[in-house]
C-alpha cells in the first residue's frame, strides 16, 4: 500500500460588525434589501438580509481557508426574481491580520448589469 498525504493548515476568517452604506440602489421604490457574499477558493458565506441603506450585518461571515491568497466580497440587493449584484472588492487576506481592526473597503460598483439567478 501507497499513502500519500499533504498537510492541510486550515484557517478561519472571521468578518463581524459589517457596516455597509448602499449609495444606489436598483429598487424602483427607493429601498434595499442588502446582503454580502464573501468567497475563499472554493467556500462561500453570506450574510443575513437587512433592510436599508445604512445598515450593520451583526453576524457577519465566517469562511475557512488553507492555501488560498484572496478574499473576494460580493453585495448583492435581494429582489423578488433576480438577485442584482451592485459591488464586488478582492482583498488580498496578507492584508488582514488580528490586528487589522475596522477597515474601510471601497466597493467597486458593477457596471455590467450581471445578476444571480434567485
Amino acid at each position: 500500500m501507497t499513502l500519500e498525504a499533504k498537510k492541510v493548515v486550515s484557517r478561519c476568517l472571521h468578518l463581524t460588525n459589517i457596516n455597509l452604506k448602499i449609495e444606489s440602489g436598483n429598487d424602483i421604490i427607493g429601498s434595499s434589501e442588502p446582503y454580502i457574499v464573501g468567497r475563499i477558493g472554493g467556500w462561500s458565506a453570506r450574510t443575513e438580509v437587512v433592510e436599508g441603506k445604512a445598515v450593520t450585518f451583526k453576524k457577519g461571515l465566517e469562511l475557512k481557508y488553507s492555501e488560498e491568497t484572496e478574499l473576494k466580497l460580493e453585495v448583492w440587493e435581494e429582489d423578488l426574481n433576480d438577485d442584482d449584484k451592485l459591488y464586488t472588492e478582492v482583498i488580498k487576506l496578507s492584508d488582514l491580520t488580528e490586528e487589522s481592526g475596522d477597515m474601510k473597503i471601497p466597493f467597486k460598483e458593477e457596471k455590467d448589469g450581471k445578476k444571480r439567478q434567485g
